[in-house]
């Protein structure tokens, strides 16, 4: 199991991600997007900074857009593109989430 879990990453096995919304991308179009593996793909868009019409990076963190795909990335809709780079981060929360901690009865 540990070589499957190191090969497809945690989110395969959990069926969530966690990490997304600790993460940003600004493509050099000014396009923006949670993780590095959507870039590109325009349903996972937060949205793109455009100053003259108003629209900030902060408008866009606050916005429904960004809101919608984060929901679906916490979901793991985004699995099919994913190479897993926030697998160790994954990792971590999902063991800061256990009620008990390993080695936790002696600490």
């Amino acid at each position: 199991t540990v070589r499957k879990h190191l090969f497809n990453g945690i989110e395969h096995l959990t069926k969530r991600c966690l990490a997304s919304p600790l993460f940003l991308v600004i493509t050099a179009e000014r396009e923006v997007y949670g993780c590095c593996c959507l870039r590109g793909i325009k349903e996972f868009s937060f949205g793109k900074i455009n100053y003259d019409s108003g629209l900030t990076l902060l408008s866009i963190m606050r916005g429904n857009k960004r809101k919608e795909a984060l929901t679906r990335m916490q979901r793991v809709e985004c699995l099919q593109y994913c190479t897993h780079p926030l697998s160790h981060i994954n990792e971590i929360i999902e063991y800061l989430a256990l009620p008990e901690k390993y080695h936790s009865s002696f600490i």
